[in-house]
């Protein structure tokens, strides 16, 4: 599109002929061929965009539609560099007038939001934040959607409006816990507890680092750094809903979801999170008013029996799994006592204590005590191992086959087939112990079997391996999660994911099938060799598996072994080794050449 000329023909006594002429001429800018008149821009009222035009140009009336819209547009491109001081931001190659903010990296890699002031005729772009109140227990967040809802974060100050765009990881009773760009709000601010025109008591905060995912799916991740803050629900008028699918520009950066979350539970879970167990990922009804005065005493019953009961089956599973395994890595409790286990109180250590505990803790011991009474005692007993299918404990039942030389691995290891199909939540919670006492944790939590991948399985660079391991532990969180129907259709995805790589013969286009996040290479190229060794140097075995399970498993081994030595006690040579020439048919000196019998 381009100005009509109109030339005349130049005047004589012949006839006069008007000839116009319509040229084309280059775009002024590069830029310029992206922009395209339209007649509605998108989320622009026809009023809003009539006062933007009107404001536009002082010189002329913008008269037609298209010239107002063409205007507003113009305005949009002219004004994308505002309040960006840095020259060294990553920007998009457009950006529309009606985007509020946008994502982007510094060279450096230091901020991942860059924000801009947004303009009055874009208000229609984000949904007003009074009605954040009523939808905040539906709204999408991180830990339970790998689409969660933007948000805009708007602070007042006393001559300008910061603007950020946050994204919800954690919801609890009354508030998020929001993951925004380390820069937005300052040292000074956080030190001091207060934004001025927001709040005197802001809540705790955190940097961490997570990875950044590009928009582009082949361009690699970068370390990007997020600010945790709690943010209470008196709040939300400061937070603005961006709305399912907000239009964001080419260039864009996400930070790594599932990366988020775990740091957030992380965070949530240790000493310095002052929220300890308020965040879920359901909102909770309001509390119950407390009971009379009558009713406290039911209370506190119930809740000892429920920590009864709790300790049973902890003891159960404790008596299932068998002592921990004796490794120079072996995790200790906080306060630098090693965690023994229930079946570690002994007698003498009851009888020591009986003063210092409360009665609650005496009922617990006094309960130990009547179940090992009840329990008959047996000469030897593998721990962790069911002697018989019955699960009894007589010794009269035990198998005699296990007795026999060549038998017992084999027996044992049936044993432990059929206790962990019979008790399967059982080994279940034995696994996802191990493995939570591995990384420090009290208990397992959702999360713990992808931590455990992510900073203590040696991948080191084997790719097959980390996409394999990656997808099944993000199965893992989804049962741990109840979304049975999600893990299976994950499970499904990487059988598919991994045929589509033999006949691709790479990973790029393969793992998109499974929409997952991509693994931690970095990580665990970073650990790489020595990570292993060291591994091999302190366990004999996988640490997510008891030491008397693999008891079971070498016993099964040195069986085989014995059976192979049996079957070939009376013969002379090895049952591989080739058949020795006969004499005077060698190839050495003085050999006689066999005769030819073809």
């Amino acid at each position: 599109m381009g100005p009509k000329c109109t030339p005349t023909a130049a005047s004589s006594s012949a006839s006069t002929v008007r000839v116009t002429v319509q040229v084309d001429l280059p775009a002024a800018l590069p830029e310029a061929a992206e922009w395209v008149v339209v007649e509605h821009p998108p989320r622009l009222l026809p009023a809003v965009r009539d006062r933007l035009a009107a404001r536009l140009s002082s010189r002329s009336a913008k008269a037609s539609p298209k010239d107002r819209i063409e205007a507003a547009w113009e305005a949009g491109y002219n004004s994308r560099d505002k309040d960006l001081a840095a020259e060294d931001v990553v920007r998009p190659p457009g950006l529309g007038i009606s985007n509020s903010c946008w994502l982007g990296v510094r060279v450096d890699q230091t901020v991942w939001v860059v924000v801009r002031r947004r303009a009055a005729a874009e208000a229609e772009a984000w949904v007003l934040g009074y009605g954040l109140d009523q939808r905040s227990g539906t709204l999408p967040i991180a830990e339970t959607s790998n689409d969660p809802e933007w948000l805009l974060l708007r602070l007042p100050g006393e001559t300008s409006v910061r603007e950020a765009a946050v994204v919800p990881i954690l919801r609890r009773v009354g508030g998020l816990l929001l993951g925004m760009d380390s820069s937005f709000i300052t040292a000074t601010e956080i030190a001091s507890g207060t934004i001025a025109n927001v709040t005197s008591a802001l809540g705790p905060t955190r940097i961490v680092q997570v990875d950044g995912l590009p928009d582009d799916e082949d361009a690699d991740p970068v370390e990007i750094s997020m600010l945790l803050v709690d943010w209470p629900q008196s709040h939300y008028k400061f937070l603005l809903g961006g709305g399912t699918a907000p239009n964001w520009p080419v260039g864009t950066i996400f930070p790594h979801s599932a990366e988020e979350v775990f740091h957030a539970v992380n965070y949530d879970q240790l000493d310095e999170g002052p929220q300890t167990d308020a965040y879920h990922t359901a909102p909770e009804a309001a509390p119950s008013r407390p009971p009379a005065a009558p009713d406290d005493l039911l209370a506190q019953i119930l809740a000892q029996t429920q920590d009864t009961a709790a300790l049973v089956n902890r003891l159960q599973t404790e008596q299932l799994v068998g002592a921990a395994p004796k490794t120079r890595a072996l995790a200790t409790v906080k306060g630098g006592r090693q965690d023994t286990g229930a079946g570690a109180l002994g007698d003498e250590d009851v009888e020591e204590d009986a003063e210092e505990l409360p009665l609650d803790q005496l009922l617990k011991a006094a309960l130990v005590g009547m179940l090992d009474k009840k329990k008959p005692k047996t000469k030897s007993r593998t721990t962790g191992l069911p002697l018989t299918m019955d699960h009894s404990d007589s010794e009269g039942e035990e198998d005699p086959l296990r007795r026999l030389s060549g038998a017992k691995g084999t027996m044992l290891l049936e044993k432990l087939r059929f206790a962990m199909e019979s008790e399967s939540q059982a080994y279940i919670n034995a696994i996802e112990g191990l493995a939570a006492q591995t990384l420090g944790e009290a208990s397992a939590s959702a999360h713990t079997m992808e931590k455990y991948i992510k900073d203590q399985l040696p991948i080191g660079a084997e790719r097959t391996l980390g996409y394999m391991v990656w997808g099944i532990g993000r199965a893992l969180t989804l049962l741990r999660g109840g979304e049975t129907a999600k893990a299976h259709l994950v499970l499904l995805l990487l059988i598919t994911a991994t045929e589509h790589f033999k006949l691709d013969n790479t990973w790029s286009s393969a793992w998109r099938i499974t929409h997952l996040t991509p693994p931690p290479f970095s990580d665990w190229r970073t650990r790489g060799e020595h990570h292993l060794a060291q591994l091999r140097s302190d366990h004999s075995h996988t640490r997510l598996a008891h030491a008397t399970w693999m008891a079971a498993i070498a016993a099964k081994l040195k069986d085989e072994e014995v059976l192979t030595k049996k079957r070939f006690q009376n013969q002379g040579d090895p049952p591989n080794r080739p058949d020795r020439p006969p004499r005077g048919r060698g190839r050495g000196k003085g050999a006689q050449e066999a005769p030819n019998t073809q």
